[in-house]
Formats: structure tokens, C-alpha cells, sequence
């Protein structure tokens, strides 16, 4: 059975109480990372050069490099600049029609319910897995207290459905309504979700207990979490429904979630613009882009202030409503 993670020496102390406080609450897996050539996937400038994205020459790329840090230089627009930067992303952020905002406060609520119903049809199969490994759960926590009740676990979930690149098709997202002690993030995270490939329900992602997702109000998707005590950070995420791929479940490998940035721990603080995998050493990623502790801190405060809260719709209603989907 898995044992909880306790990161808490003096070099993870600085990642503020919100890494620390849902560290603790993990529970140690094996990790099945998904590989990649390191070399391929950092450039000197920061700026992803993965081969099997952009085959381009590295003259091309260093080009593409130059011309970020001319528009930089001068420039008061920090957003536009960080844009420019993530040229991965392209179009492809989350759908914000359901997306509003009140005296800085951003929240996600989908109030169609003709559009509810109808993926509430579609996705039967991701609430069916979902309740499964709930059940999974707390079979498993019911052997550390007898008290722990099913029922009232299941009322804690919570869904909606997210158009995660703007296509026209949407995606099912779950996450807890209850976590605000669990960690910082609150209770607005996701952990698994959930795409169609032509009329097949797939996977795209699913946190286990190490990794969490939240909706940014920038259109992006971030991920925060732990593979290790020297490996635990947060990635800015985009959703790219072509790189999908049919499999068995797979923790910790995200199925079209494509990493546009990152910062973290990897040994030492970096930030590196574009894919961290196949990444597995600090000597791996060039000195230019090593930070420090105090720069990795600010920039995971930028990220946490454009978290989204979520309005969530309620599993348990979802299985109040259809219960003969689950005989």
C-alpha cells in the first residue's frame, strides 16, 4: 500500500505552505514518465526546440529565439511578451465563454444545460471509471478508519464540462468540492478528465495522488505536484486534441496535454520554456536556465493568481439522475 510522502527538508521549505501542505497529502506511487530526448527538448534560450514539433534548423529556431528577445526589450506588456514566447500554443486554449470575472476573481460556470445533458449522455463511461476508482479509494481508507463512508465520499466529487482547445467539443473534468484544508489550492483543482476520440471516451489525464490541474484565467491549464523529492514543480499546459493516443490508463502521462513551460525543483530551481521530459538530471538543462529560489517563488505566484474557480455539478446528482448507467 502506498505510504505518505513526507518532503518537508529545508530545500522544499521555500515552496511556500501551498506545495508543502499537499506534498503531505501524497501518497507514494510508482511513476511511469513518459520519455523523450532531453536534448530536444530545451534550447539554450528557453525556448522548446523539440525536434518532432518543429523540424526546423537550429539557424531557424535561434532566428525564432532572436526575435522574442527583440520584442522583449522595451516592451511594458509582459503578457504580450510571455505570449509570444509560448509559440507552441497557437490557438489551441480553453474555450472561456463560460468564463467571467468580478473585482479580479475568475470563475467557471456552465449554465447550459441543454449542452450539460447532452455530454452528460456522451461521457458515461468516464463517470462509470470514476466511481470505480473512488470505490477503489476508499476500500483502501476504510482500512486506516472504519468511518470513512462511501456515499459521503462520492457527494465530495464534483464535474463539468470544459471545451479544453476551443473545437467544439468539450471535455469532462472531475475534481474535489472539499479540498479547501487538503492543500492551497482549494477545492476549484481537477485530477482526471476526460476527451471523445471519434465516439470513444479516453483518458487525458489523471493526477493519482501526486499531481493536481487547474484552470488558469489566461486560457491555459496548470499542473502542480511531485514525481519525487528532487522533482516537484508546476508546468504550463496547453490542450492539443491530435496528440491524443489510445492506451490503458496511465498515471502521471498526460494524453494531449502538451507542457509549454515549467518551474520547479529539478535538483536545483529551473524554468524552462517548452517540454521537461525525458529530463531526469539538473545537469541536463543549461545554466541560463537556473533560477533561483526566489525567482521560482515569484513566478509560481503569477501562475496561482490566475486560478479559475470552478462551479462545480455534483456527481452524486450526475448518479441520482441515470442511476441504471451504473447496474
Amino acid at each position: 500500500m502506498p505510504q505518505l510522502l513526507l518532503l518537508m527538508d529545508d530545500e522544499m521549505k521555500n515552496w511556500k505552505r501551498f506545495l508543502s501542505a499537499f506534498l503531505i497529502c501524497c501518497s507514494i506511487q510508482m511513476i511511469t514518465g513518459c520519455a523523450g530526448n532531453a536534448e530536444n527538448n530545451v534550447s539554450e534560450k528557453g525556448v522548446s526546440a523539440d525536434a518532432t514539433d518543429t523540424p526546423e534548423s537550429i539557424e531557424e529556431t535561434t532566428i525564432k529565439n532572436l526575435s522574442v528577445e527583440v520584442a522583449s526589450e522595451g516592451s511594458t506588456d509582459s503578457d504580450s511578451v510571455e505570449n509570444k514566447a509560448l509559440i507552441d500554443a497557437g490557438d489551441r486554449l480553453y474555450d472561456r465563454t463560460y468564463l467571467s470575472e468580478e473585482d479580479g476573481r475568475y470563475t467557471y460556470e456552465l449554465s447550459d444545460k441543454e449542452l450539460v445533458e447532452k455530454y452528460d449522455e456522451i461521457y458515461t463511461k468516464a463517470f462509470i471509471d470514476v466511481k470505480a476508482v473512488s470505490e477503489s479509494k476508499v476500500e483502501w481508507m476504510q482500512k486506516h478508519n472504519p468511518d470513512m463512508d462511501l456515499d459521503a465520499y462520492l457527494k465530495t466529487i464534483g464535474y463539468t464540462y470544459v471545451d479544453l482547445d476551443s473545437d467544439g467539443v468539450f471535455e469532462v473534468i472531475f475534481g474535489k468540492t472539499d479540498g479547501k484544508d487538503e492543500h492551497w489550492y482549494g477545492d476549484h483543482c481537477f485530477s482526471e478528465a476526460y476527451t471523445l476520440v471519434d465516439t470513444t471516451v479516453i483518458m487525458i489525464c489523471d493526477g493519482g495522488d501526486r499531481f493536481i490541474f487547474w484552470l488558469g484565467s489566461d486560457g491555459y491549464i496548470y499542473k502542480i505536484g511531485s514525481s519525487g523529492a528532487a522533482y516537484s514543480g508546476a508546468s504550463r499546459l496547453h490542450y492539443d486534441s491530435s496528440k491524443n493516443i489510445h492506451g490503458v490508463r496511465n498515471y502521471f502521462c498526460d494524453k494531449g496535454l502538451i507542457e509549454d513551460e515549467y518551474v520547479g525543483y529539478i535538483y536545483d530551481p529551473v524554468h524552462i520554456m517548452g517540454s521537461t521530459d525525458g529530463i531526469t538530471d539538473s545537469t541536463q538543462v543549461p545554466e541560463s536556465l537556473h533560477i533561483t529560489k526566489e525567482e521560482m517563488n515569484i513566478l509560481t505566484d503569477e501562475w496561482r493568481a490566475r486560478y479559475v474557480e470552478i462551479e462545480w455539478l455534483k456527481l452524486s446528482d450526475y448518479m441520482e439522475k441515470y442511476p441504471q448507467k451504473f447496474e
